[in-house]
């Protein structure tokens, strides 16, 4: 079964009692990049969404680290100027045009080891001021919005819980 930590405001605690009635669990932690590994399932994370990097994930969990070798080496030099024009003229224009070079070449690639240019990128990101701005952004959103919001989005987190987004259902 795959389990999605939507929006990463669930715990690791509650991944592991979701992922506990399933034999073979794969949690997709795409926008919980720092949930903790929870025994027994496969755990999935991608670089892209909490870092800027131009490609990559973790896969973590019993027997992940197989057929790795067998893998191609992935190469994103030529499509990664978007992280560079993304600085200099924002997202839109050609900041995005050059994206969709990049999502396009991760679309029809298949599984590669990461590029060495991600895991240098990966290396020097701050993961302690990452995650205190990430929280410290949710608990702002949710100090002006719980009032209307008609779901709890805190109902499944704990301290260690490291939000990518705020989740907002209004009427």
């Amino acid at each position: 079964v795959l389990l999605a930590n939507y929006y990463g405001i669930m715990s690791s605690g509650r991944m592991a009692e979701l992922a506990s009635k399933y034999k073979h669990a794969i949690i997709d932690c795409a926008q919980a990049f720092f949930c903790k590994p929870v025994e027994g399932a496969l755990m999935v994370y991608s670089c892209r969404k909490f870092v800027g990097a131009p490609d990559g994930a973790y896969v973590v969990g019993k027997d992940a680290h197989e057929f790795v070798e067998e893998y191609p080496q992935c190469y994103s030099s030529d499509t990664a100027a978007f992280l560079l024009k993304r600085i200099e003229y924002g997202c839109e224009g050609k900041g995005y045009e050059a994206r969709g070079l990049n999502e396009n070449r991760i679309d029809h690639e298949g599984c590669m080891k990461m590029s060495k240019l991600t895991r240098t990128i990966m290396d020097a990101e701050d993961y302690a001021y990452n995650r205190q701005k990430r929280k410290d952004n949710f608990a702002y959103a949710h100090q002006l919005l719980c009032g209307i919001n008609k779901i709890d989005p805190t109902m499944y987190m704990d301290e260690e819980v490291i939000p990518m987004v705020y989740p907002l259902v209004v009427e």
